[in-house]
């Protein structure tokens, strides 16, 4: 089995991915593409996707391969353009949890058609890539709103990044084929809340600041929205990390476990994107501190709890890291 070699993937790059199931194959006849999947990376090892349960942040440390041509890696020539990414990004992360569009949709995306969205909040993966580029005012299609996988692989604003695909170890296919990890709880509690809001107040909503628009809006089903954030599980998912990956938050069970070389190698490289989670989340804990003060409803509460209580947990494994990267120095 291969996987993808983090180290080489930057910010804004495209993977394109095939499958030997039966649905992939028929994608890739129809849309006569060597792939049938689009992802992109968000750096701080996170993959942004849309696929069968909508748009969802991914490890790419679990994206396993059957073969090493079963993906590439596509990134921007001019590198000087790829800071504007960041527009994009930023964007998509606030779709996650957006729905997948109809079956209609995605098969005019194998057509040429140059009209817009009929589905505009709804993805699907190609549109959520070429999107996003769009949206950071580069076009890598015709039409973003409908593209195939072969239109972004044939772009000539993109090039092939090489080397990016190696055989996994063992430990790393133990840790892919781990289905009960926080990612994939993660997947399921967000796609829970949305179809809840959506199914109880018969209303489009795709994305949590559609939520906190609704809510602002529709004071009086607080309660309810409160409810279903509490009860589909996302407000736990910080402890349940914590309790997945528990070495990581303590220095001698660490080491017992991965050896002081690996723990300050690990360590080393993950400080930064450490720093990056914290920061974030500092973000969302302020912007949800301000619709709780401005508008008392208990659903932006909850949201602000929960995000303290990732910060907290931020912190503890920054300290760790820190710990070991010192011990290096």
């Amino acid at each position: 089995m291969f996987i993808l070699e983090i180290s080489k993937l930057t910010l804004g790059d495209i993977i394109l991915i095939r499958t030997n199931d039966s649905t992939c194959a028929k994608i890739r006849k129809m849309s006569k593409s060597n792939y049938s999947h689009a992802l992109i990376y968000r750096g701080n090892k996170c993959l942004l996707e849309s696929h069968a349960f909508g748009v969802q942040s991914s490890n790419p440390q679990r994206l396993l391969l059957d073969n090493i041509d079963d993906a590439i890696v596509l990134r921007l020539k001019d590198k000087f353009k790829i800071h504007k990414l960041e527009v994009g990004l930023a964007n998509a992360a606030g779709k996650i949890g957006m729905s997948y569009a109809s079956i209609r949709e995605v098969m005019k995306s194998y057509l040429p058609i140059l009209e817009q969205a009929q589905e505009g909040h709804r993805q699907f993966c190609t549109r959520f890539v070429a999107q996003l580029y769009e949206e950071s005012e580069i076009s890598i299609v015709q039409n973003p709103d409908y593209c195939s996988p072969k239109e972004i692989e044939d772009c000539q604003l993109l090039e092939l990044v090489p080397d990016c695909i190696r055989l996994a170890t063992e430990a790393e296919l133990e840790l892919a084929k781990d289905q009960d990890n926080t990612i994939n709880i993660q997947t399921e509690s967000t796609y829970n809340f949305f179809e809840g809001v959506r199914s109880l107040f018969n209303n489009d909503l795709q994305t949590f600041d559609d939520v906190d628009s609704f809510l602002i809006s529709n004071p009086k089903a607080d309660h309810e929205i409160n409810k279903i954030f509490k009860e589909s599980g996302y407000i736990e998912l910080g402890d349940i990390e914590k309790s997945k990956n528990s070495d990581l938050y303590d220095p001698i069970k660490f080491v017992q476990k991965c050896g002081i070389e690996y723990c300050i190698d690990f360590s080393k490289s993950e400080l930064y994107n450490e720093m990056v989670r914290s920061q974030n989340f500092q973000f969302a804990i302020d912007k949800y501190e301000n619709l709780f003060k401005k508008h008392n409803l208990e659903y932006f509460k909850s949201h602000r709890d929960c995000y303290k209580r990732q910060l907290e947990l931020s912190h503890e494994r920054m300290n760790i890291f820190m710990l070991f990267v010192g011990l290096r120095d």
